[in-house]
């Protein structure tokens, strides 16, 4: 007889074994949440949530596979963005060094899937290669369509609700459904954007970039109306410039940018003109921001807030600088110089990630876990 106390191995907190059926784990679950039942005899709260805990993951097809393969923090990890350093260090120390060499290359080529639409702009940009542009685009098509799906795919209902946890599951359904909706339409507007420039750019149409761009318009509209509207949830700010102040400035931009382009604008340096606002004005704030008094209730200070939003600042300065003199004097710059704040940080993240999975050792699990179990003891003699 399994006792009330989910703890360890899932399967034995459930009485079952790994190669169990979906209905016999259903079936061997409601035993158990019948015995450890907070209104039954010995049955805790904690125990049962533990319990329905495992449950849910050995009940998920998808979850249950990578438990099984990496273990419970890799699932939580994965798929409930507990995503703390400790989370990762129990995951990643529990795994073999095939699985840790299995995870270094899917980081690897994740990374690298994402990254292909830049390097292939710079590809095309420096002609090593003479694509369509539109080839150059493909990726970032297929990503943006994979990401649609997944947004679209709703959650299914749980096998067993009362009339109570169904309407508080309609309710929250039907927010996913409008928030999802709104994804959808953000990114598919991101693909007739991507597909218009990369068919202007080859010359397979001849309209005005202002029509090309303005999907770009659209949606910087659509950010500024949603910040307004929900204004109240947030400081109002961002990067010390207004968040909406941004949305304008992008949204100049992509009226600059496409007179430029149908040779209404001379120099480039005037098509940056809404940037160089933007940062001005980003500055000004950020300085009045290092003098704030405003409580911060333990989190960074105004000063630090300050000096994170100017660093920031002076990155998009030099980017800014290099792009325009790519765009000035071709020759003067390759634009895989330009590009290189693209390609660092997700390289960098990745590298991190790889370092991370393969130097954490279990020695590192194992002080964590009997601290975890020093601290649980504590609690439970210091309990009435």
């Amino acid at each position: 007889m399994v006792g009330c106390t989910a703890m360890g191995d899932l399967y034995e907190a459930l009485g079952v074994a790994p190669d169990v059926s979906p209905e016999d784990l259903r079936k061997a679950y409601k035993r158990a949440a019948l015995r450890c039942h907070p209104d039954r005899k010995g049955g805790t709260v904690e125990d049962f949530q533990k319990l329905q805990r495992g449950f849910e993951i050995l009940n998920d097809p998808a979850k249950r596979k990578i438990y099984d393969m990496y273990g419970e923090e890799m699932v939580g990890l994965m798929y409930e963005g507990n995503g703390n350093p400790e989370t990762a260090m129990k995951a990643f120390a529990r795994i073999s060094v095939y699985q840790r060499a299995q995870l270094v290359f899917l980081f690897c080529v994740a990374t690298s899937m994402f990254m292909l639409t830049p390097i292939f702009i710079v590809l095309r940009w420096d002609t090593f290669v003479h694509w369509p542009w539109v080839v150059c685009f493909i990726p970032l098509w297929v990503m943006h369509g994979i990401g649609c799906v997944l947004v679209g795919l709703m959650p299914s209902p749980p096998e067993e609700m009362s009339d109570e946890e169904k309407e508080e599951w309609d309710v929250a359904m039907s927010t996913q459904r409008t928030y999802r909706a709104a994804a959808v339409v953000i990114m598919s507007l991101l693909i007739v954007l991507e597909i218009l420039v990369a068919l202007r750019l080859d010359g397979s149409i001849d309209w005005s970039w202002h029509v090309v761009l303005a999907p770009w318009a659209v949606l910087e509209m659509i950010g500024a109306v949603r910040k307004i509207a929900y204004a109240g949830d947030d400081d109002g700010q961002e990067q010390g410039l207004p968040s909406v102040g941004w949305n304008l400035v992008r949204l100049a931009m992509a009226f600059t940018i496409a007179a430029k382009l149908n040779g209404d604008i001379q120099y480039w340096d005037y098509v940056f003109i809404p940037y160089y606002v933007g940062i001005a004005l980003s500055f000004m704030f950020l300085v009045r921001q290092c003098h704030s008094e405003v409580p911060t209730d333990g989190g960074p200070t105004p000063a630090m807030r300050a000096c994170t939003g100017m660093c920031i600042l002076f990155f998009w300065v030099i980017w800014l600088s290099l792009i325009l003199l790519r765009l000035d004097d071709p020759e003067e710059i390759s634009s895989f110089v330009v590009m290189l704040p693209i390609f660092v940080p997700p390289y960098l993240l990745c590298c991190c990630a790889s370092c991370c999975v393969w130097l954490v050792g279990t020695d590192d699990v194992d002080g964590m876990a009997s601290t975890e179990f020093e601290d649980t003891s504590t609690e439970g003699l210091l309990d009435p």
